[in-house]
Protein backbone atom coordinates (compact mmCIF):
# COMPACT_ATOMS: atom_id res chain seq x y z
CA UNK A 1 0.00 0.00 0.00
CA UNK A 2 3.01 2.29 -0.31
CA UNK A 3 2.72 5.68 -2.05
CA UNK A 4 -1.08 5.83 -2.02
CA UNK A 5 -3.43 8.44 -0.67
CA UNK A 6 -5.81 6.71 1.70
CA UNK A 7 -7.81 9.30 3.65
CA UNK A 8 -10.39 6.80 4.94
CA UNK A 9 -7.89 4.10 5.69
CA UNK A 10 -9.00 3.54 9.28
CA UNK A 11 -12.28 1.98 8.15
CA UNK A 12 -10.43 -0.10 5.57
CA UNK A 13 -7.93 -1.42 8.12
CA UNK A 14 -10.65 -2.29 10.60
CA UNK A 15 -12.37 -4.44 7.96
CA UNK A 16 -9.18 -6.30 7.01
CA UNK A 17 -9.26 -8.72 9.93
CA UNK A 18 -6.54 -11.04 8.61
CA UNK A 19 -4.05 -8.26 7.79
CA UNK A 20 -0.81 -8.89 9.69
CA UNK A 21 1.83 -6.95 7.74
CA UNK A 22 1.42 -3.39 6.48
CA UNK A 23 3.73 -0.87 4.82
CA UNK A 24 2.36 2.67 4.60
CA UNK A 25 5.62 4.46 3.82
CA UNK A 26 5.13 7.10 1.14
CA UNK A 27 1.52 7.77 2.11
CA UNK A 28 0.49 11.12 3.59
CA UNK A 29 -0.91 9.12 6.51
CA UNK A 30 2.55 7.77 7.30
CA UNK A 31 3.43 11.18 8.73
CA UNK A 32 0.36 11.27 10.99
CA UNK A 33 1.41 10.04 14.45
CA UNK A 34 -2.22 9.68 15.56
CA UNK A 35 -2.87 7.40 12.61
CA UNK A 36 0.24 5.31 13.28
CA UNK A 37 -0.80 5.05 16.93
CA UNK A 38 -4.20 3.74 15.76
CA UNK A 39 -2.47 1.19 13.53
CA UNK A 40 -0.27 -0.01 16.38
CA UNK A 41 -3.46 -0.67 18.34
CA UNK A 42 -4.81 -2.96 15.59
CA UNK A 43 -4.83 -6.42 17.23
CA UNK A 44 -4.08 -8.54 14.18
CA UNK A 45 -1.24 -6.32 12.87
CA UNK A 46 2.17 -7.90 13.53
CA UNK A 47 4.42 -5.66 11.43
CA UNK A 48 4.20 -2.00 10.42
CA UNK A 49 6.59 -0.41 7.92
CA UNK A 50 9.03 -3.29 8.34
CA UNK A 51 9.07 -3.13 12.14
CA UNK A 52 7.74 -5.98 14.26
CA UNK A 53 5.02 -4.88 16.67
CA UNK A 54 5.93 -6.63 19.91
CA UNK A 55 3.25 -7.74 22.36
CA UNK A 56 4.70 -5.55 25.10
CA UNK A 57 4.30 -2.54 22.78
CA UNK A 58 0.64 -3.41 22.26
CA UNK A 59 0.23 -3.69 26.05
CA UNK A 60 1.83 -0.26 26.48
CA UNK A 61 -0.59 1.20 23.95
CA UNK A 62 -3.54 -0.24 25.90
CA UNK A 63 -2.13 1.34 29.07
CA UNK A 64 -1.66 4.64 27.31
CA UNK A 65 -5.25 4.67 26.11
CA UNK A 66 -6.54 4.04 29.62
CA UNK A 67 -4.18 6.46 31.36
CA UNK A 68 -4.93 10.08 32.08
CA UNK A 69 -1.37 10.86 33.13
CA UNK A 70 0.56 10.59 29.87
CA UNK A 71 3.79 11.95 31.33
CA UNK A 72 3.78 9.31 34.07
CA UNK A 73 3.04 6.57 31.56
CA UNK A 74 5.81 7.76 29.23
CA UNK A 75 8.25 7.77 32.15
CA UNK A 76 7.16 4.29 33.28
CA UNK A 77 7.29 2.91 29.75
CA UNK A 78 10.72 4.41 29.17
CA UNK A 79 11.97 2.82 32.39
CA UNK A 80 10.52 -0.54 31.33
CA UNK A 81 12.23 -0.34 27.94
CA UNK A 82 15.52 0.65 29.52
CA UNK A 83 15.18 -2.28 31.94
CA UNK A 84 14.55 -4.63 29.00
CA UNK A 85 17.61 -3.27 27.23
CA UNK A 86 19.72 -3.79 30.36
CA UNK A 87 18.40 -7.34 30.78
CA UNK A 88 19.22 -8.12 27.15
CA UNK A 89 22.70 -6.67 27.63
CA UNK A 90 23.27 -8.75 30.76
CA UNK A 91 22.07 -11.88 28.97
CA UNK A 92 24.37 -11.21 26.03
CA UNK A 93 27.30 -10.51 28.35
CA UNK A 94 26.68 -13.79 30.18
CA UNK A 95 26.47 -15.61 26.87
CA UNK A 96 29.74 -14.07 25.71
CA UNK A 97 31.42 -15.05 29.00
CA UNK A 98 30.13 -18.61 28.64
CA UNK A 99 31.38 -18.85 25.06
CA UNK A 100 34.79 -17.51 26.08
CA UNK A 101 35.02 -20.14 28.84
CA UNK A 102 34.04 -22.83 26.34
CA UNK A 103 36.66 -21.57 23.91
CA UNK A 104 39.38 -21.69 26.60
CA UNK A 105 38.28 -25.20 27.58
CA UNK A 106 38.46 -26.38 23.96
CA UNK A 107 41.86 -24.74 23.50
CA UNK A 108 43.14 -26.48 26.66
CA UNK A 109 41.77 -29.80 25.44
CA UNK A 110 43.43 -29.29 22.08
CA UNK A 111 46.78 -28.47 23.69
CA UNK A 112 46.49 -31.59 25.86
CA UNK A 113 45.61 -33.69 22.81
CA UNK A 114 48.52 -32.15 20.87
CA UNK A 115 50.96 -33.02 23.67
CA UNK A 116 49.60 -36.55 23.85
CA UNK A 117 50.03 -36.99 20.09
CA UNK A 118 53.55 -35.51 20.19
CA UNK A 119 54.49 -37.89 23.04
CA UNK A 120 53.09 -40.86 21.14
CA UNK A 121 54.97 -39.80 18.00
CA UNK A 122 58.19 -39.44 19.97
CA UNK A 123 57.70 -42.89 21.50
CA UNK A 124 57.07 -44.36 18.06
CA UNK A 125 60.16 -42.68 16.60
CA UNK A 126 62.26 -43.92 19.53
CA UNK A 127 60.91 -47.44 19.02
CA UNK A 128 61.65 -47.39 15.29
CA UNK A 129 65.12 -45.82 15.72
Amino acid sequence: LSSNYLPKFRKVIEEMRSLQVLDIEGNPLADDSTFKFMLLDTPQLQELDGLEIKDYLKNDIVQLKSSNDVDDLVKKTTEQYLDRIEQEKQFKDLTIDYLKRQQRKIEEQFISYKHTMEDELEQLLNYVA
